[in-house]
């Protein structure tokens, strides 16, 4: 990167949009993570994509095919996929009113469900490695830095057996992928795991609540004018705590 201005692409799932539950907004529009980057940077072009339900394996055909010109791509996502199910992809997004009957009832016994019914992951330990691989070729000519997902509270914990697990592995396959390419890691699931993580968690939402946006934010925030003042600067070794990462075509 040079230091004139670049497209810097912040893509994910629901952790990066307004949050309602049950008629309380509470985290606006303007509040979440992305929006809060977007106006500390107003000389560089950054696109906020993020909506739910969406897949980390899904994130590396999009920027092929929605982002080809994007200089910097920071990801934050994954929770959909490795995150313990009760129901299918098919099931959980249907208008259909048998199916919306079926996820009302799923909810009052999900614990029940998941130990003795039906229990998959949306995506495969093979899906991700497989979209791990994409992302080491679409890093060749642009900067990719990934988010670690966020843990989840006691409470779900409990309700969905397995969660905390399945988030720890994927914790370690993008540490992982990291170390072994030298893609830009944002740990926050190592920092928030060591920390009384609930006070940034909307307690009946499993989100990043206001506070935690505001702290995710900094993240990203901190870690762009790092990376950015480095490419203007690319002899200064103060910028060494982060990640080398790929150079761009």
């Amino acid at each position: 990167m040079n230091s004139s201005e670049k497209i810097i692409l912040l893509i994910g799932d629901s952790f990066g949009i307004k949050r309602v539950y049950q008629g309380d907004c509470y985290v606006s529009a303007e509040g979440a993570w992305p929006e809060q980057v977007k106006r500390q940077f107003p000389n560089h072009k950054i696109i906020s994509d993020f909506r739910s339900y969406r897949r980390f394996v899904e994130i590396p055909q999009m920027i092929t095919e929605k982002y080809p010109d994007c200089d910097l791509v920071i990801v934050h996502a994954g929770i959909v996929d490795c995150f313990p199910r009760p129901l299918s992809s098919d099931v959980t997004r249907s208008p259909k009113k048998i199916y919306s009957w079926l996820r009302r009832l799923v909810r009052k016994m999900r614990r029940f469900w998941i130990n003795y019914i039906y229990n998959k992951a949306w995506s495969s330990a093979e899906d991700i490695e497989n979209a791990c691989n994409q992302y080491v070729e679409l890093g060749k000519c642009r900067q990719i830095a990934l988010i670690t997902p966020v843990p989840m509270p006691l409470t779900e914990y409990i309700n969905t057996p397995g969660v905390q697990e399945s988030l720890i592995v994927y914790a370690n396959r993008l540490r992982a992928l990291s170390k072994e390419h030298q893609f830009d890691l944002i740990d926050i699931h190592k920092e928030l795991i060591a920390s009384d993580f609930s006070k940034y968690l909307y307690p009946h939402d499993m989100h990043l609540n206001q506070l935690g946006n505001d702290w995710l934010a900094q993240q990203a925030i901190d870690y762009l004018k790092a990376k950015l003042q480095s490419a203007s600067s690319p002899n200064d070794q103060s910028q060494s705590k982060v990640a080398a990462g790929f150079t761009l075509c």
